[in-house]
């Protein structure tokens, strides 16, 4: 036995061992060319190293690890070898990535983990994501201006999210299913992204295309059919995924091998998020209930067993489920997967060799191993989104593509972190070079955005439809109440402030559904999130946070048709929801309307100082009015 330490120091590239072996010693009837080196693994099982020679010459045998341990030489039979895998998968995955201020710094050395893992073994590599690839927000919007555009060589089309796809394309990613996180802003946005755009749609004679997803999206428990923006983009299952499509399988060559992955997203999709006419099985859906969850296994079997039908043996299923419970239950319920990887729950696996960000706690160990309905070996898989971690599973296959979990290394496997610490373990490899750019443009964007700070709330600040448009909110009396102040400045008789609902587009906060749940009743409103490149903290309100919450050009028709529409449409009951007061009691204000030339002139100052800085561009907008 030879030992190479530090025991478990990790490789970036695997590492050639030759090891001696005396022929005398080799049993009878063993054939020295079936000599095997072996890792002794902590729990003393024998794993075969990769890619071995034996030198009969020399008597030494030879073989690749990426690790280092215990070593020797052994003949086949021994006890507690492991077989020899046919063929060794690395998986690099990740989930929920849902990029937000911290991915400015998170992202790029992402890239670097991401990238140093996948060249260790570079023709043996998957990459895989199970979903929620951006969500709503500075990160996802700073995509739709002209500034990153024109940084990044993109048409100025008002685009969000594209930094997060061309992102998730410069990592190499082969196929994603779909998170819940996609729809929240509707089919249609989720169409514009996938699709490739070389449309000239900024008019400067030049035309800047949109690459489009380079990956597959998958997900085979949703019916994408009956939904005109995203039909057009299904194509067959089994197939090799294709740029900008949509599917509930395909099947990827890796090494010579061939991989069948599935994708599959939470059924209470409808409830969490806007999927449009998608349809979504198996409904109703309660995790709870042993059958919604042998309703789920059944439709997610009956795409495995089309795979399986295509003599594919190893497959890979995408599960974007917001509950890791419930993907530990489909891998009871489901035979011939192989590989789960958990989506939506941000659950951090690890095992006891992973060096974790600091604070961080596991939830449980890396990979979890457990059976299929029949007693197949399967190994669950996930790690925490938002660019924290890149999750590494190496594990080998025999000849007839069943899973060997003896093949299993913890010294290899686990979630990796992209913090500084994490980057120089690895040797401080350089982030992609296209991330870099992505993600620069994204953040002069949101540093110019976010960097002019206005307030801080302490409490999310509702702005969003329905409710802004049906009842009273703490953003339209916030903003009524401000309005009034900003009046009464200049001319303390003001007496009223009116503030129209439809007016303000949107809330200031932040709306996030708990990892690990499913219940929209869960749902938490939270202030805004800090984001400290620009120097804004938590809660703090910015300029951006402003102009999309309430926009100025609706005020157009507040000024110009404020005789002949507001008024009169102010004594419909239902025109009163629009209509958020400050100081203003309607019936009193209704028997009051402006008709002299003292309330015309007040309500002149009322605009002008409406909303800081725009009633002085609204004069210039209206001169005849003033």
């Amino acid at each position: 036995m030879v030992d190479f330490g530090p025991d478990g120091a990790l490789f970036n590239q695997p590492v050639r061992l030759s090891v001696p072996f005396d022929p005398s010693l080799i049993p009878a009837g063993v054939d020295p060319a079936d000599l095997q080196l072996v890792k002794v693994n902590a729990d003393g099982t024998l794993a075969p190293l990769m890619t071995m020679e034996v030198d009969m010459a020399n008597s030494r045998v030879s073989g690749d690890t990426l690790s280092f341990s215990r070593f020797v030489v052994v003949a086949p039979g021994a006890p507690n070898l492991v077989p020899t895998p046919a063929f060794l998968l690395q998986l690099l995955h990740a989930a929920d990535f849902e990029a937000g201020g911290p991915a400015l710094e998170d992202a790029p050395r992402f890239s670097a983990v991401w990238t140093q893992l996948a060249d260790a073994m570079p023709d043996g590599t998957l990459k895989l994501l199970s979903g929620d690839n951006y969500i709503p927000g500075p990160f996802y919007s700073g995509s739709n201006d002209a500034r990153f555009a024109d940084a990044v060589g993109l048409e100025d089309d008002g685009q969000g999210g594209r930094a997060d796809i061309l992102i998730a394309n410069a990592l190499g990613v082969r196929a994603s299913s779909f998170g819940n996180h996609e729809f929240d802003l509707g089919t249609a946005q989720v169409g514009n992204l996938i699709r490739p755009n070389s449309v000239d749609a900024d008019g400067d004679g030049t035309i800047e295309p949109y690459a489009g997803t380079q990956f597959a999206y998958l997900s085979t428990n949703l019916d994408f059919a009956p939904d005109a923006n995203l039909a057009d983009l299904v194509v067959a299952d089994g197939a090799a995924p294709q740029p900008a499509s949509i599917a509930g399988s395909v099947v990827i060559e890796v090494d010579g091998e061939s991989i069948g992955v599935v994708g599959a997203t939470t059924p209470t999709l409808r409830s969490i998020s806007s999927p449009g006419n998608v349809g979504v099985a198996p409904m109703p859906f309660n995790a709870e209930n042993a059958a919604d969850l042998d309703a789920l296994a059944a439709e997610i079997q009956t795409t495995v067993d089309a795979l399986l039908g295509q003599d594919i043996d190893k497959v890979i299923l995408l599960a974007h489920m917001q509950q890791i419970a419930i993907e530990r239950a489909l891998a009871s319920r489901l035979i011939g997967v192989d590989i789960i990887v958990a989506g939506g729950s941000n659950t951090l696996l690890a095992d006891d060799s992973d060096v974790l960000r600091a604070g961080d706690v596991p939830a449980d160990t890396y990979p979890l191993e457990l059976v299929s309905a029949i007693g197949e070996p399967v190994l669950v898989v996930n790690t925490d989104g938002n660019y924290r971690y890149v999750g590494r599973l190496l594990v080998g296959f025999d000849e007839m593509g069943v899973l060997l979990p003896g093949t299993l290394d913890p010294t290899v496997n686990g979630a990796f972190a992209t913090d500084a610490a994490g980057v120089e373990r690895l040797g401080n490899p350089d982030p992609l070079a296209e991330v870099v750019t992505l993600v620069g443009a994204v953040s002069d964007v949101i540093i110019g955005r976010e960097s002019n700070i206005f307030g801080n709330t302490a409490v999310y600040l509702e702005g969003a439809r329905p409710a802004i448009r049906q009842q009273e909110t703490n953003l339209g009396n916030l903003t009524a109440d401000a309005n009034l102040a900003a009046a009464q400045a200049v001319e303390p008789s003001v007496a009223i402030s009116i503030k129209n609902g439809g007016g303000i587009r949107a809330a200031i906060g932040e709306v996030v559904i708990p990892a690990g749940s499913n219940d929209p009743n869960d749902v938490q409103r939270l202030p805004p999130q800090a984001i400290p490149a620009a120097g804004k903290a938590e809660g703090d309100i910015s300029q951006f946070d402003i102009e999309l919450a309430a926009v100025p050009e609706l005020l157009r028709q507040v000024i110009t048709d404020h005789y002949k529409v507001i008024l009169p449409r102010i004594h419909d009951a239902k025109a009163l929801h629009l209509a958020k007061a400050g100081d203003l009691k309607f019936p009193k204000m209704l028997s009051q309307p402006m008709a002299s030339t003292a309330t015309l002139e007040r309500f002149k100052i009322f605009i002008r100082t409406l909303l800081d800085g725009y009633g002085r561009s609204l004069i210039g907008m209206f001169p005849a009015l003033w």
